[in-house]
This record gives C-alpha cells, structure tokens and sequence, in this order.
C-alpha cells in the first residue's frame, strides 16, 4: 500500500505551481471583469437617470401654471370655509375680507351651492387664473356681504 501511495505521488504531484498561477489569473481576470461591467452598468444608469431627470423636468414646465392666491387662510369649519387670517395688503385684505368671514361663494359657483371645502375654492380660483377679477359672497356676523373685485396674485412658491 504504501508503495502505491510512493508511486502515485511521483506520477502525480498533490498540486502543481503552474496550476495555481493559472487559477489566480483566472480569478483575477474575473474580478477585472465584474469591475469593468459594474462600471459600464453604473455608466448607462447614471446617463439614463439624467436623460429621464431631463424629460421630466420638459414635461412638467409644460404643465406648470401659476397658482392663484388671496392671500386668505381659509380653515374648514361647519360646513363652511370661515377666514382664519388674512395678509395686510393682500388681495384678500384690499377687497375687505376679515378675520371670521365665512366665505359663501365665488362668482362662477351655482347659486344653489355653497363652498364647503378648501378644495373647492382652490379648484374654483385656480380655474379663473392670476389677476382675474373674482366677486365673493362672504357672510359677516349673519349679514351677506358681497365683495368684489378680489384679484388673485401668483402664489410666492419660493424656498
């Protein structure tokens, strides 16, 4: 047996040199190449990421349009949207809206409806536009006041 083992090491080396030169080739190709494909695959995402950010921000400046404001802050209550501040010379404080005001309706509104919800009035002035002139219905301490013109300024969205 041991003659055997004496035999099949001389014809058969356990590991060769020249093998394990070849295998650490081979893994260092390997490694060069995961390298250079997750940089070509990080490449094309990053031009992707910029080519989309670009038709992303076309698209959107062609939707964008200036939001209308009275510079009012309407809060929901009852039912009704009642004035919770107004803006010192604003649109909202020059047309004579105060502090309390429940705000009825806006010129363009059925005459059988009421606003009722924040989302209403912003749909309702958004759709008649900056600098538009708008009469409101407004009612003070249980009397109906009708005021006009209040004209929509452009929102300030800046940072």
């Amino acid at each position: 047996m041991a003659s055997d083992l004496l035999q099949l090491e001389q014809t058969q080396p356990a590991y060769s040199r020249r093998a394990s030169v070849g295998d650490f080739g081979t893994q260092r190709m390997r490694k060069d190449s995961i390298i250079r494909f997750s940089a070509v695959a990080l490449a094309l995402l990053t031009v992707a990421t910029v080519v989309f950010a670009v038709i992303n921000w076309q698209k959107e400046s062609d939707y964008v349009k200036i939001a209308p404001t009275d510079q009012v802050w309407w809060k929901e209550q009852n039912g009704y949207l009642v004035a919770e501040g107004v803006t010192a010379n604003g649109p909202g404080d020059k047309a004579g809206i105060k502090v309390g005001d429940r705000l009825l309706k806006i010129e363009g509104l059925p005459k059988d409806r009421n606003i009722r919800n924040v989302a209403e009035y912003q749909k309702l002035i958004y759709r008649t536009g900056v600098y538009s002139k708008l009469n409101y219905l407004l009612d003070r301490h249980g009397v109906s006041i009708e005021l006009g013109p209040v004209i929509p300024e452009p929102a300030d969205n800046s940072l």
